[in-house]
């Protein structure tokens, strides 16, 4: 590789900052609800990888080099809505997170892993889960799409699962369920 691996830095931004930078990100580039994540990707020099269980890279969830070409690593045994989110959350690592470490670690790579327990990994994972929430489901539009037919209008409308709608309309209050494990 040639190359230092380093994990994702957190930015302690909240939630609302982080959901805020989302949808102006989203809204500065143009994005309407139903673009290609696969196409986003490949336009910012990143591509999407299918993993499955026996792949060497299992584990993985995103590898950047230090010239900031990316991957993402999809499952091959989660559904297309399910990896939805996931490649929203790694975009999200790439945009908050690439640039701490870039500015701390010059010419060393980032890596994130699927799962871990290092405080400052979870809160990385968090803070790219609540990017991604917003960046998929941008809040006026989410509640535009509940008013107009709920949880199966408002999670095919967004091409997510059911449980991430639901994640969402319970974080902007509109229905009670509890904040899942960022790493699911």
């Amino acid at each position: 590789m040639g190359y230092d691996i380093v994990s994702p830095i957190p930015t302690r931004a909240t939630r609302a900052a982080n959901e805020t930078f989302a949808e102006k990100t989203r809204r500065e580039v143009g994005l309407e609800t139903g673009f290609d994540l696969g196409r986003l990707c490949e336009i910012n020099r990143g591509r999407v990888q299918m993993v499955g269980p026996l792949d060497e890279v299992q584990g993985r969830a995103l590898d950047i080099a230090p010239d900031g070409a990316f991957t993402v690593y999809r499952s091959s045994l989660r559904s297309s809505l399910g990896n939805h989110m996931i490649i929203a959350r790694e975009l999200g690592h790439v945009l908050l997170h690439w640039p701490k470490v870039r500015a701390a670690h010059p010419g060393a790579g980032m890596y994130v892993p699927c799962q871990s327990d290092d405080e400052a990994m979870l809160r990385c994972k968090w803070e790219a889960t609540w990017f991604a929430r917003a960046f998929l489901m941008p809040e006026a539009e989410f509640r535009e799409a509940w008013e107009r037919g709920g949880l199966e209008h408002t999670r095919a409308f967004f091409a997510v699962t059911a449980e991430r709608a639901r994640e969402r309309a319970a974080q902007l209050g509109i229905e009670s369920v509890p904040e899942p494990c960022p790493h699911t």
